[in-house]
Order: structure tokens, then sequence, then C-alpha cells
């Protein structure tokens, strides 16, 4: 009866398989940790209110990427969580919501597995990508003169929390479309939670994602990107004139 309540509340390319056994209530959907392994969602019944856990899988996930779990990283995993209204117990991230909030409440909380967990491309590095400025400053350019253009764009009636924000909302004469940019394995994830998120509100628009050219993504992590996407360009530099393009609705 609880999965069929959550269920009946999900976006169908959200969840890839609902498991019951051993008296235990799981969905396993399509977001994967950085590994590739899927990200499980787990139930409980709290007093007509909805439980959700990794049951520890995103901490586990970090130690095995030998990321070590200092008293300092421990509470900046807890500051991301609560951006997410999530709460991080000993090692298990969990979030508490009403049968009928399901379906955001879900993604939010996949979104915040996603950003603890890449933490593991950030312990080692302090490299950041120039392409986030590199787009920024081409739509400031070519396309504001023409088009309303909306960094970090939330949508106001169903995202009050601003959790799945849109890297660049281009409105104004013609049809909205987002622009999303991805510098690493992690951001990918977040992108298609964003389109997710929005799909499951009857917000589709066209969508493109501009994929930092070097970074290690794997064939599925595309996959999700190519899904989430009207048109995906690998790296900025020549196709400068393919997201003013796209931006412009030409």
């Amino acid at each position: 009866m609880l999965m069929q309540t959550i269920k009946s509340r999900l976006c169908s390319d959200f969840v890839v398989e609902i498991d019951e056994s051993e008296g235990q209530s799981a969905a396993i959907t399509s977001f994967s940790y950085p590994d590739g392994d899927s990200v499980t969602l787990y139930f409980q019944d709290v007093d007509g209110m909805i439980a959700v856990s990794d049951e520890g899988a995103t901490v586990s996930f970090l130690k095995n990427q030998q990321v070590e779990l200092t008293p300092e990283r421990r509470e900046q995993i807890k500051v991301m969580c609560l951006q997410h209204g999530v709460s991080f117990q000993e090692s298990r991230l969990v979030k508490q919501f009403p049968p009928e909030d399901a379906g955001s409440a879900c993604l939010s909380f996949c979104e915040a597995v996603t950003r603890v967990s890449s933490i593991h491309y950030h312990s080692s590095s302090q490299f950041r990508s120039p392409l986030p400025i590199a787009v920024s400053k081409l739509l400031h350019v070519k396309v504001e003169p023409v088009r309303e253009v909306t960094r970090k764009w939330t949508d106001p009636q169903f995202d009050r929390k601003g959790s799945f924000p849109v890297d660049f909302h281009v409105n104004g004469i013609g049809e909205p479309r987002n622009i999303f940019y991805v510098t690493s394995a992690g951001k990918g994830l977040m992108v298609s939670a964003v389109v997710h998120f929005l799909r499951s509100h009857l917000i589709d628009v066209p969508t493109m994602t501009i994929v930092e050219s070097d970074i290690p993504l794997g064939n599925r992590a595309i996959d999700r990107l190519q899904l989430a996407s009207t048109e995906i360009r690998f790296g900025l530099e020549k196709h400068e004139d393919d997201v003013v393009k796209f931006a412009l609705g030409k």
C-alpha cells in the first residue's frame, strides 16, 4: 500500500524498479552514484508521514572512494542536506514528507544524494572549470540584447525552496528555453534531476546541455543527459553559434 501511494506520485522515468521483499519498501531510481550504482530509496510510514532514506549508501560510497569524513566535512554534508530538507543522521540521509509531496520530495532527496556524493570529485582538487563563465558571457553578449536570460532560475510556483535551479532560463520573445552546463558527473545528475522535476509538473521546454569536453562521463551518464536534453554539445569551442541560435530560437 505504501509503495502504491508513492509510485502513483512519481514520474515513470524516475522509478526503475520497486522492491517490497523482506518487509522493506524500496525504489530503485534512474539516478546513479558516480561509480554507476543506482540510487535506491528506502521508505517507511511514520505516523502518517513518509520517511525516505538511503540507508547509509551515500556515506558508504564516499568511504569506498577514500574520502575522509572529518568533523568539518560532516558539518559540510549537514549543510548541503538541509538545503533540500534532508537530515544527516549518523551515516544516513533521511527526509520526511506528507504522501502528497512524494514526487518533489523524492527528487529533492536524490538531488541531496547527488550533491553529497559529488564531494568525491572535489576532495583532492581545487580545479574550477571556466565553462560556466564562458557560457554566461556568450549569452550576455549575443542573446541578452534580444531575449531575457535569468541565471539560476527556479519555478516560483512548484519550486518555492529553489531546490531545482536552471543554469540559464531564456524567455521573452518566443518560447522559453533552458540551458545547462555540466562540469562534473555530479552536475550531470543534477541536470537530470532538474529536468525530471520540471517535467513532472508538465514544464517541458527545449533544453540544451553543454558538457565540459574533457570530463570522464560514462555511457550511462551521457544517456541520461541525452534523455534530459533536446540538444547536447561537448565543449563550447566551435559550438558558440549553436548555443546562440538555440537560445534565440532559430
